[in-house]
């Protein structure tokens, strides 16, 4: 997959992204594995070890047994104090590894081949041409007149195409997902950005909407003028 530098992702986020659809794709289109024919094993013989030496055997009188140390109790022991593991669990977990192994090939190949084939037929070949569209009818219009005109219609032409594909796209959500289509409404909803919204307190109001007090007029101005 090739890196896309305008979405904000590291790159451990990227390779992480690609491995899970290698293995997603592998496990969808997964091939029959031929079996190998067995190879013949030889059998080997068998080398003949020299016995151990026993105190039965030894003879020196040198030779003695020594005692277990403390470390060696406590890791004979440990095992004892351990927690066991729930093999059933994971007897379990193992079975359904293998049944779920055959069961999700079959369920994932078909609805990769939906999402693919709806950008592919639905989604790609309108908005692709939106922004060619739009830049060889205002070439056109302007090269006809022989001067410049206003591009605001044709990027409201943009921005409406991009509003009414983020409907059609929740349809299709709906409908893959087996949601009502009241739900259409939420999913439109759900991406586009919303509004602030400026909250007023009734203080603020109350500030505004009272008469300012009337300052005092200044002794010594008031003084001046009166000269």
């Amino acid at each position: 997959m090739a890196v896309n530098h305008l979405i904000l992702s590291t790159q451990k986020e990227e390779e992480a992204a690609d491995d899970l659809l290698s293995a997603l794709t592998t496990l969808a289109y997964s091939t029959p594995v031929r079996e190998q024919p067995k190879k013949l094993i030889k059998k080997k013989k068998k080398k003949v070890q020299p016995k151990p030496l026993t105190e039965s055997n030894r003879r020196s009188r040198f030779f003695y047994t020594p005692t277990i140390s403390i470390a060696d109790e406590v890791a004979a022991a440990r095992p004892i104090s351990e927690p066991r593991v729930l093999e059933a669990v994971n007897a379990e977990v193992d079975a359904r590894v293998a049944t779920y192994s055959q069961e999700l090939p079959p369920a994932l190949q078909p609805n990769i081949e939906a999402v693919r084939e709806y950008f592919v037929s639905q989604v790609a070949p309108k908005t692709l041409a939106v922004q060619a569209g739009t830049a060889q009818a205002l070439d056109v219009i302007q090269r006809t007149l022989n001067t410049a005109i206003d591009p605001q219609p044709f990027a409201q032409f943009e921005r409406m195409v991009a509003q009414a594909r983020l409907i059609k796209m929740a349809r299709f959500v709906a409908e893959y997902m087996e949601l009502p289509a009241t739900a259409v409404p939420d999913l439109v909803e759900s991406i586009t950005p919303k509004k602030e919204m400026m909250i007023f307190h009734p203080h603020m109001l109350d500030d505004q909407r009272r008469p300012k007090p009337k300052q005092a007029p200044d002794k010594k101005q008031v003084k001046d003028e009166e000269d």
